[in-house]
């Protein structure tokens, strides 16, 4: 979740993130009906880090096919949706050729401008969409497309309501508002209009503008011409730009002029430009002194009368390079000149594994294993390589890590990469076993009612293939464990 800052701070309301692609290299489908649209649309979940307990943070949302390479499929999405996961998957479209679930690889993502890419391995049926590199209009049709509250492939209808209008913290990116209902789970999915009888993708849903968190009528799209712009960095191999010299800024208006106290000489001139709301801390702006109600009227060579003009001027400049600025302040004219910085891109960190502890070091006294939860990208990409076909409930157990040379865990045949996902104690219902901690009650549990423990049966679980480029099996077996 995020609050627009400076321009509809004033309107007390929150702005909610909801959680919810370049011009292609392969040739553009010919997306004449929604149900055509639909097949390049996916439907986006993933896991965030997991905790020692197995406990973890979901994200859903939607993405887009943009482009289509021999080897790759490129999906476009939002960074709040995909950015800092552990996992991800792109679910396709029930009436696609492929409908199937992909694990998903990150490309690059910008969490302020809310972009992102991610790639799938190439798959029969894929077509890019097409994205507009041009202008919409106020009231034109549109069309969304995503998941929202979780109901995938939901298609929801309205008008633009206002194009290209600035979003954002500060100088951030354009935006398309409309009406057409935006929920959770529509983050990242497309804003469409049509253009001679074809869908085309006119900007990427990002947010809602709503006091309960809920669509009210005010959502928001990440302009296609940004991502188009991005897309184009990402498949050159270069890196993307989004300048910016360390300002929140506003609208101009007469009101906000005359509390700014702008002399009524300029008023009278019909004085244009964007005031400065904030400054960031050690930023470019901070260094050359810009202060909070500073007046910018001329970026560069463009005169300033928006904050769009702002935003797109200040995205022209060489980062790195100064860029001249002629601000009013107070009742004086002061030319700066403002270095911009390129603060483009989200770092991806690695994940955190958590800690072997006490509850470990018990299982192991007790069991002759070391065992560890397997929902880390770890655990899972090593034991469990089936992940783009089976279902992620199959692995929710412990998986055996390591076994003790010479323990009664190994004399009964237990071996690394078995997932222990139950255990059969005598005058005992057969108990789930979920974590360390549920091995250890189960057994704790028993002794109490009074059962011999010295003897139980694990019901184990295992993928294996048996060839290479074989499909992988599930196979289930129990087995008998003396404990001391």
């Amino acid at each position: 979740m995020k609050t627009i800052q400076n321009r509809c701070s004033a309107f007390g309301t929150i702005l909610f993130f909801i959680v919810l692609f370049f011009v292609p290299i392969s040739a553009q489908a010919d997306h004449g009906t929604l149900p055509e649209v639909m097949n390049s649309v996916v439907h986006i979940s993933g896991h965030k880090s997991i905790s020692a307990d197995g406990k973890y943070e979901s994200s859903i949302g939607t993405g887009y096919i943009v482009a289509v390479e021999d080897d790759r499929v490129i999906i476009a999405t939002n960074c709040h949706v995909v950015c800092g996961l552990a996992f991800t998957w792109v679910h396709t479209h029930e009436g696609s050729k492929a409908n199937k679930r992909i694990g998903a690889t990150f490309l690059m993502g910008d969490l302020a401008q809310d972009i992102a890419f991610l790639s799938v391995p190439h798959f029969d049926g894929a077509e890019p969409l097409k994205l507009l590199d041009g202008k919409v209009n106020i009231g034109e049709h549109a069309v969304v497309i995503g998941s929202p509250n979780g109901f995938t492939f939901s298609v929801s209808k309205g008008v633009i309501s206002y194009p290209e209008r600035p979003t954002g913290k500060g100088i951030q990116f354009i935006s398309h508002q409309t009406d057409a209902a935006i929920n959770k789970g529509n983050s990242g999915g497309p804003l469409l209009v049509n253009r001679n009888g074809e869908y085309v993708v006119a900007g990427m849903n990002t947010m809602i503008y709503s006091k309960a968190g809920e669509n009210n009528g005010l959502g928001f799209s990440v302009v296609s011409t940004d991502i188009i712009d991005v897309l184009d960095h990402l498949l050159a191999g270069t890196e993307p730009t989004r300048n910016s010299l360390g300002v929140a800024i506003d609208n101009l208006s007469i009101k906000a002029a005359k509390a700014l106290n702008v002399p009524s000489s300029y008023l009278d001139q019909g004085i244009t430009g964007v005031y400065v709301s904030s400054i960031v801390p050690n930023s470019s702006a901070a260094k050359v002194k810009m202060q909070p109600m500073d007046i910018i009227l001329q970026v560069g060579d463009t005169s300033i009368r928006s904050t769009a003009d702002a935003i797109s001027a200040v995205q022209k400049v060489r980062p790195n390079h100064l860029v001249h600025l002629r601000i009013m302040r107070g009742d004086k004219m002061v030319d700066t000149y403002v270095i911009g910085i390129n603060t483009w891109g989200f770092k991806q960190e690695a994940v955190k594994y958590p800690k072997i502890g006490k509850m470990v070091a018990l299982v192991a006294n007790k069991f002759g294993v070391i065992l560890a939860n397997p929902a880390t990208p770890g655990y899972l990409k090593l034991y469990a390589p089936h992940m783009e076909a089976t279902d992620y409930q199959m692995v929710m157990s412990p998986v055996v890590t390591m076994v003790v040379n010479k323990s009664n865990a190994h004399k009964a045949g237990i071996r690394t990469g078995q997932f222990i996902s139950g255990i059969f104690i005598e005058g005992m219902p057969k108990v789930a076993v979920t974590n360390q901690k549920s091995l250890l009650e189960a057994l704790d549990q028993a002794a109490a009612e009074g059962s011999d423990t010295s003897t139980v049966a694990l019901q184990l679980k295992k993928f294996t293939q048996e060839t290479k480029d074989g499909p992988f099996k599930l196979v289930t077996s129990i087995v008998t464990i003396d404990l001391d």
